[in-house]
């Protein structure tokens, strides 16, 4: 990041799942000062670079978007160009079923995979798993469409920039 154009940049700390989960119940304004401490309640675990770079994960995680089918998920749970995607025409990519989350969701954990505790010996039958360590997301790559609704309306509303079918 940089406070100004043409400034020097700074790369943002690395983020914590604990500072994602916080990141989550705050709104706040920024200074500017990525050392500055993000004086808050529920406190933050971190200064304001790293709640700044929690809430980039998070807007991240939610809206970058690619065409349906563009990605396939491979043995090791990352993604490849498919070999015989071939793009709809223009109008067709004003569906939200031909667009799909480019990164997995992000889980109540703070994290894309959910972790679970392994239980205590001899504990295994009464052990119970947190809310947290039970959820079940979205599965990487899925479609807008499956989103759920934001404020009773649709969570996605794609626009053309033209009425002319040849531009883009």
């Amino acid at each position: 990041v940089g406070n100004h154009l043409g400034g020097p940049l700074t790369q943002l700390p690395h983020v914590t799942p604990t500072q994602i989960k916080a990141a989550r119940n705050l709104k706040r304004m920024l200074t500017g000062r990525l050392s500055s401490p993000v004086s808050s309640f529920p406190v933050f675990p971190g200064n304001e670079g790293n709640y700044l770079r929690a809430q980039i994960a998070r807007i991240s995680c939610t809206t970058i978007v690619c065409p349906a089918g563009l990605f396939v998920v491979n043995e090791e749970g990352g993604l490849e160009t498919a070999e015989d995607y071939a793009a709809p025409p223009a109008r067709e990519m004003g569906a939200t079923a031909n667009w799909s989350h480019r990164y997995p969701h992000l889980k109540k954990q703070g994290r894309c995979m959910v972790h679970k505790r392994e239980p205590p010996e001899g504990e295994e039958d009464t052990f119970e798993f947190t809310e947290e360590e039970l959820e079940e997301g979205p599965e990487q790559l899925a479609v807008l469409e499956a989103d759920e609704e934001v404020g009773g309306g649709p969570a996605w509303s794609p626009l053309f920039s033209s009425s002319n079918e040849h531009v883009k």
